[in-house]
């Protein structure tokens, strides 16, 4: 898109944005670093990003987000589109991407660990919400979804958590580039997938007040409750989610290939072999910033 077409199809709040980046010259670098990613792509322009590595909870605070917003706008929606429409159509409140910032590997640009961009500059003007998940239990649903949702890779568990495109190495690069969020953005906020877990309410309304977003004390309940585990795994597999594509048992059809599963902490340890679990252990104690509490 050349930088004409960029300012034609851009609305008003978005003008002062471009307008900084044109006066500094980074209209082409900021476009050149989205282009690489699916979601920076189609939302270079946010007022805000949630950043996170695949599997790691990202789908949960979206739709819980979306359930929210909605419920502000005083909306009945169909659950599908609580990860999608509900955000494109609320354009009073900030607009928010939810991005894996090069970190997926279902993209036609795909970055093994070394390759992952080092500079966040990209960020600069913006907020970023930073999801993370323990990385071992993040390896073994990435697992799942690259071997039966939507397959693209053909090995064993244990080739996988040594694989520089999907393994270990690469999830803690992921991490550690983003260890110093805070000197990236405009304002930062790491939010632990083990957090929202463990208090879902008290996680979404620190997520719902950084966003910019109004607070509602009910409608902040009533999101948690509807995004239930267990009623997320009854709307998937009854077909209420079939709207979006992030959905569904994938290619599989089988219960591993659903996109919701067991969301458990620390579910590692039963489907990870000791050697396996024993060399992503040794891995993140000698080289993942110890700023995300992730212990061995």
């Amino acid at each position: 898109m050349e930088q004409e077409e960029v300012w034609a199809s851009t609305s008003m709040s978005k003008m002062l944005r471009l307008l900084r980046w044109a006066v500094r010259g980074q209209v082409r670098e900021k476009r050149n670093y989205a282009s690489t990613d699916t979601g920076l792509k189609s939302g270079w322009l946010s007022d805000a990003f949630v950043v996170s590595h695949p599997k790691s909870g990202r789908t949960w605070l979206r739709f819980m987000l979306g359930r929210y917003i909605a419920d502000l706008r005083g909306e009945e929606r169909s659950p599908a589109e609580y990860t999608s429409s509900v955000f494109r159509d609320a354009r009073e409140f900030p607009r928010i991407a939810f991005v894996h910032d090069h970190s997926s590997c279902h993209q036609e640009f795909r970055f093994a660990a070394d390759e992952l961009p080092a500079d966040k500059s990209f960020y600069s003007d913006s907020k970023v919400l930073l999801l993370t998940r323990d990385p071992r239990d993040v390896l073994v649903s990435y697992y799942m979804h690259c071997t039966q949702r939507d397959p693209i890779f053909a090995g064993s568990l244990s080739e996988f958590v040594r694989d520089s495109m999907f393994g270990i190495e690469k999830i803690v690069r992921f991490m550690n580039l983003w260890a110093g969020g805070e000197n990236a953005a405009r304002a930062f906020m790491l939010l632990r997938y083990e957090d929202l877990m463990l208090d879902a309410e008290s996680a979404l309304r620190s997520a719902v007040c950084f966003l910019g977003l109004p607070v509602d004390e009910e409608g902040i309940a009533r999101a948690v409750d509807y995004s239930r585990l267990e009623n997320m795994k009854k709307l998937e597999r009854t077909g209420a989610l079939s709207g979006d594509v992030r959905f569904g048992a994938g290619s599989s059809g089988s219960q591993d290939g659903f996109k919701v599963r067991q969301g458990r902490v620390g579910g590692f340890r039963e489907a990870m072999s000791d050697d396996d679990a024993a060399y992503c252990s040794q891995y993140m104690s000698a080289h993942l910033d110890p700023r995300y509490g992730y212990g061995t």
